[in-house]
């Protein structure tokens, strides 16, 4: 599939997920994403694999704010517009500040305190291997 996109378009392939992605500079650039857009639709209608238009979208990564917003589509259905999109367990946003990402990996981790110093609190065991396996993984240390 690589050979396709010879054009400067880059291509990222991981199982059934693809990411096309081109530095873009001047407006023939935009151009040239859409007909490797068009171009992946091709190949996948050849191989017979549908695309699920609810989760294809188009994220412009950048600092500055866009002059010309484009509108990027495949033969069926325009791309959403998105300034954030998970992918692969990873937000990301626009500017690139995983800020998101950041906020919910912490509060996922303080979840996770919370329920061992409940247990603790409850009077509920834990072997000592435990206590030092949970330490080392989530960095605090439980109260004795």
């Amino acid at each position: 599939m690589a050979n396709l996109f010879t054009d400067g378009a880059g291509v990222k392939l991981y199982a059934d997920d693809v990411k096309l992605y081109l530095e873009i500079e001047n407006d023939s650039e935009i151009a040239t994403l859409q007909q490797s857009v068009d171009k992946f639709v091709k190949w996948a209608q050849t191989w017979q694999l549908p695309l699920s238009s609810q989760k294809c979208c188009h994220i412009r990564v950048g600092l500055l704010a866009s002059k010309n917003p484009v509108d990027y589509h495949t033969d069926r259905a325009d791309l959403n517009t998105v300034v954030k999109v998970r992918d692969l367990g990873i937000y990301i946003d626009s500017k690139l500040t995983f800020v998101e990402h950041i906020n919910m990996m912490v509060a996922k981790e303080h979840r996770r305190d919370n329920q061992i110093l409940d247990k603790k609190k409850k009077g509920t065991t834990m072997h000592n291997e435990a206590t030092v396996l949970l330490v080392s993984c989530y960095g605090r240390l439980l109260p004795h």
